[in-house]
């Protein structure tokens, strides 16, 4: 799954000239915004740093994916049956939860009763 480069924050921030720093979490677009406000990074530098944070991104995307795809495998494996709500949850999750749900489930191969979000 390919994630786009730019998403609506930053359409918004290109239109009005004005960047919300607190809309971006990413430690990479962090740098950015520190670099920009020192004036210590050259167009250059900033389109090969936007570049790379576009693909870590992507590769974010990709490995959940992956995980997406894998879990109801190891579900199976460990004689676990999602039901569709469960399979919704997993469906849902983000990286950081689909890696959280893997742990649970590799550590008590069961299902936890809580959402892993």
């Amino acid at each position: 799954m390919f994630k786009k480069a730019f998403g609506d924050r930053e359409v918004a921030d290109s239109l009005d000239g004005q960047m919300e720093e607190a809309r971006y979490d990413d430690p990479l677009m962090m740098r950015v915004i520190g670099a920009i406000r020192d004036d210590a990074i050259s167009p250059d530098d900033l389109a090969r740093l936007k570049d790379e944070a576009a693909w870590e991104d992507t590769k974010r995307e990709e490995r959940a994916e992956v995980m997406r795809e894998t879990l109801p495998d190891l579900c199976e494996a460990y004689g676990i049956s999602l039901s569709p709500a469960q399979r919704a949850e997993i469906a849902a999750l983000d990286l950081t939860g689909l890696e959280r749900l893997r742990g649970e489930l590799k550590r008590h191969k069961a299902w936890s009763a809580e959402p892993s979000t």
